[in-house]
């Protein structure tokens, strides 16, 4: 694996610190440099606490990126014990304390460490707390695009733990917060507004030591205009409500995979799909439902957090869009299949692209794969890939076009170890190959 200079300075800063935060913004690969500081540190005892949705992904991701072999225990069932290296979520780490402090780690990373923002709540005392996961651990490494989403005081539950400040929180947020005191029934409470502009200074001087982080725009040089990346989930349940011929499933599973096996390159593996497209229908709607939940659970989290203004999210089905739609209503969708008319099409587009409440675009990749811009949005989520590349690469260039002025991100969304892996995964190559050979710019 080749890093970019910039990924190879994140991974210093890290392994030179046993306390440390990455807060680049997203899609610089933060994943990528902590495995590689990692590998620096020669860390073999590692145990990872991340989102759900991305469990699966950090376990993929030290195959491809470390230059060691570690054996990574998985734990997506809360009966599951951990490993010598271990991935976990959240929930897992507060109904698994015990066992997780019973075992003695060379280095904790907790990605997406907002999620730990509240100094009261369990997540946070079960993994920074008196009797935490951090007690037994030599290095404790935090990565979030979004380490503050809404204020300074955000930040102490790390910088406590880090021994940054020995404040407590009432004299962390008085110092660096616009706060006033608001009583419920007996009690008084700090009601914060945001962050005092007149202690910014100090409070950068303190993570100064602690944190590295560079935006899009800083590191533009080195980066390429797009970038792709395939996000491995979790095989969730089907909705209850979905009626499928399962019969039909089992034996299009079964022509997909003996297809496939034959195909020895992605060019030959392309004309594949391609061929077999009508022929795999159920194969092709199941896979897309299955993803729908963990899609809906990733894009809320990180519009929550202000990861992103907007993102685009292109899938193939009619029936996975409406739930798509139904998951993330409380974020303005707009959303253009077949059945839309040519004026409501382009009102969607034109209120995506000028209205700051209507966050998510979703689109059918054929409707909405050409002719229009969708350039308020440099975050794209391929949920479901049509299976013929170009279609795809029309898509992205929705994004990626003249009038975009940050590099565009790209994910794929797949199934861990099924035929929708490799599905996803070839089609994204390909698709990646043909964007870079005739997207302009436009």
């Amino acid at each position: 694996m080749i890093f970019d200079q910039y990924q190879i300075e994140g991974a210093k800063f890290l392994a030179e610190r046993p306390f440390a935060l990455l807060a680049d913004d997203m899609g610089l690969g933060k994943t990528a440099q902590a495995i590689l500081a990692a590998d620096m540190v020669n860390a073999q005892r590692i145990l990872i606490i991340c989102p759900a949705v991305a469990r699966l992904n950090w376990k993929r991701e030290f195959h491809e990126f470390s230059i060691f072999d570690r054996d990574f225990v998985v734990c997506l069932r809360t009966m599951d014990r951990p490993g010598q290296s271990s991935v976990v979520s959240y929930d897992y780490a507060v109904a698994n304390h015990s066992w997780l402090i019973s075992m003695q780690w060379d280095l904790v990373i907790v990605d997406e460490s907002h999620f730990l923002k509240e100094p009261t709540s369990k997540r946070t005392r079960v993994i920074y707390g008196i009797d935490g996961i951090i007690r037994k651990t030599k290095r404790l490494w935090c990565l979030s695009g979004t380490p503050a989403p809404n204020h300074a005081g955000e930040l102490w539950p790390m910088l406590f733990t880090f021994g940054a400040t020995r404040l407590s929180y009432e004299q962390w947020v008085k110092k660096f917060c616009n706060h006033r005191t608001v009583w419920y029934g007996n009690k008084p409470q700090l009601k914060i507004y945001g962050t005092q502009d007149g202690n910014a200074p100090l409070l950068k001087h303190i993570l100064k030591n602690y944190m590295k982080r560079r935006l899009k725009t800083d590191v533009l040089k080195e980066l390429p205009l797009l970038r792709f990346a395939e996000v491995v989930v979790e095989d969730f349940a089907l909705p209850c409500d979905v009626e499928f011929d399962k019969q039909a499933l089992r034996k299009e599973t079964r022509i997909m995979e003996e297809a496939l096996s034959y195909s020895s390159t992605d060019e030959s593996s392309a004309l594949v799909l391609e061929g077999l497209a009508n022929s795999v229908s159920t194969l092709r709607k199941i896979n897309g439902l299955k993803k729908v939940q963990a899609c809906i659970d990733l894009v809320s989290s990180e519009l929550d957090n202000n990861a992103y203004h907007k993102v685009v999210i292109f899938a193939v089905h009619r029936e996975v869009i409406e739930r798509l739609i139904d998951g993330l209503r409380s974020y303005k969708p707009v959303v253009i299949h077949g059945g839309i008319s040519p004026k409501i099409r382009q009102d969607a587009i034109d209120q995506f692209q000028k209205d700051e409440n209507c966050k998510v675009f979703i689109g059918n990749i054929l409707a909405a794969g050409t002719a229009i811009t969708l350039t308020a949005a440099h975050n794209l989520i391929m949920l479901e890939q049509d299976w013929v590349p170009g279609n795809n690469a029309q898509a992205v260039m929705r994004c990626h076009r003249r009038g975009q002025i940050n590099p565009v991100f790209v994910r794929c969304i797949s199934i861990a170890d099924s035929i929708d892996s490799k599905i996803s995964s070839v089609l994204r190559r390909k698709t990646q190959e043909l964007t870079n050979i005739f997207d302009k710019g436009e």
